[in-house]
């Protein structure tokens, strides 16, 4: 169970132990304006503390390359490593993608499973 929860429209943030976790809303398409948004609330609940991040994309219509970009370089600010949750086939295609040719700043792999996402994040914990 989640330590603390904040609902945005884009979707869910929540923080449990050392790991923050966001799940996006069902068929979201994420463009640069939104990419932004989206980092400025996370920073907010971050309040200047890091911590690993799993995103959850399963249900993630489209980010935009101009989106998974700046993800990939300002986005992972606030983050010590970063899973993602992929789930259909397009998901795992746009995570690869990202991955590949946006090359985040930080150590980032894709899961199937939310238990294996957290197991590879924990090494990422700092006190």
């Amino acid at each position: 169970m989640p330590d603390k929860i904040f609902h945005f429209p884009f979707g869910v943030i929540s923080i449990e132990g050392s790991i923050m976790t966001g799940v996006y809303a069902n068929d979201l398409t994420i463009d640069l304006e939104l990419a932004r948004i989206i980092v400025k609330q996370r920073l907010s609940v971050c309040a200047g503390k890091s911590y690993p991040f799993l995103a959850d994309v399963r249900q993630l219509k489209l980010a935009t390359k101009e989106a998974r970009d700046y993800f990939a370089k300002e986005g992972v600010k606030g983050m010590t490593a970063l899973a993602i949750l992929v789930g259909n086939h397009l998901t795992v295609i746009t995570t690869n993608l990202f991955i590949t040719f946006s090359k985040p700043l930080i150590p980032t792999k894709a899961f199937r499973t939310r238990e294996q996402a957290l197991k590879w994040l924990r090494q990422y914990v700092s006190y």
